[in-house]
């Protein structure tokens, strides 16, 4: 069900218990904003006899929306990739109470990951976020989830607020700085190692999982990189590509090579064996169009 730029997919996922699982899934399209709920549907599909698993990036409002709109079902939970499952929120039932976890079975079929990287400030986070949109807004029912491998504090929240400065001031004085804090290493290494292994819990859920990692080329990045399948490099500054490659070739399906510049621009350099392009610019608070020749290059992973 599409309503401007909001689409609601209901999908099942298999528990642990060996029970289906109804999952609404949320996928925006574009930016949403407010007057989107207004009005906003639910699928016909949608069983409220039933739970729901509420699954994907929304903001806390749409969220909240969602829940008011299902509040007629036994019990409703949101989806947490750390626990694979969903955390009830809200209950008519004894068997499943407020913050009880409905565990999600493991798929036996892992999709694709890609892991998108680059040196700071080549436009990385923008074009992991531009990309997904791009994906879904070309094949609205694909199932596709971006994930934030790093602890910068960068989200969809950052593009999609209608108060850029001001999520941006938020999301630098809410920065764990994990490499200032004691023990770095240690808490550096148990974050990544956590998040790699969140990556397959994804990849059974969905279509197509895009991993930014961040933009360090450090080894305890490891678990992350070796979760995923393919890789797309992005670098504004040719030299540091070497150091991508060297951390992502030994275990990554190279996929595409990004050379990010500020003007607009998309000039093919190689297909073949895996996509080169010169392309820009990828700012933020900019809607960046994703060239076509990429998106193509990415649902090919697909097939």
């Amino acid at each position: 069900m599409q309503r401007r730029n909001i689409e609601l997919q209901v999908i099942t996922l298999p528990t642990t218990a060996g029970l289906p699982c109804q999952t609404l899934v949320i996928n925006l399209l574009r930016r949403a904003k407010p007057e989107d709920l207004e009005p906003l549907a639910l699928p016909p599909n949608l069983d409220l006899t039933q739970g729901v698993l509420i699954f994907g990036a929304a903001p806390i409002w749409l969220y909240g929306c969602l829940i008011a709109l299902c509040r007629s079902a036994p019990w409703i939970a949101t989806y947490h990739v750390r626990r694979h499952g969903g955390i009830v929120v809200a209950s008519r039932i004894a068997a499943h109470p407020v913050g009880a976890i409905i565990p999600i079975e493991h798929a036996p079929t892992q999709h694709p990951a890609i892991l998108i990287g680059g040196p700071p400030s080549s436009g990385k986070s923008v074009l992991s976020y531009s990309l997904n949109r791009a994906l879904i807004q070309h094949i609205p029912h694909l199932k596709t989830h971006l994930f934030r491998a790093n602890w910068d504090g960068e989200g969809n929240h950052t593009y999609e607020s209608l108060n850029t400065t001001r999520s941006e001031q938020l999301r630098r004085q809410n920065n764990p700085k994990l490499q200032h804090q004691p023990d770095a290493p240690e808490k550096i290494a148990r974050f990544f190692q956590g998040r790699g292994e969140e990556v397959p819990n994804l990849r059974s859920m969905m279509d197509l999982t895009l991993v930014d990692i961040g933009g360090r080329t450090d080894r305890d990045r490891l678990p992350v990189v070796t979760a995923c399948t393919h890789s797309i490099i992005i670098s504004s500054d040719p030299e540091k590509i070497g150091d991508w490659r060297d951390l992502c070739d030994p275990y990554l399906q190279p996929l595409a090579i990004i050379h990010s510049v500020q003007a607009s621009r998309v000039e093919v350099v190689r297909s073949d064996p895996y996509l080169e392009v010169i392309a820009g610019p990828w700012e933020r608070g900019q809607d960046c169009q994703v060239p076509e020749v990429l998106r193509d290059r990415v649902l090919s992973v697909l097939s």
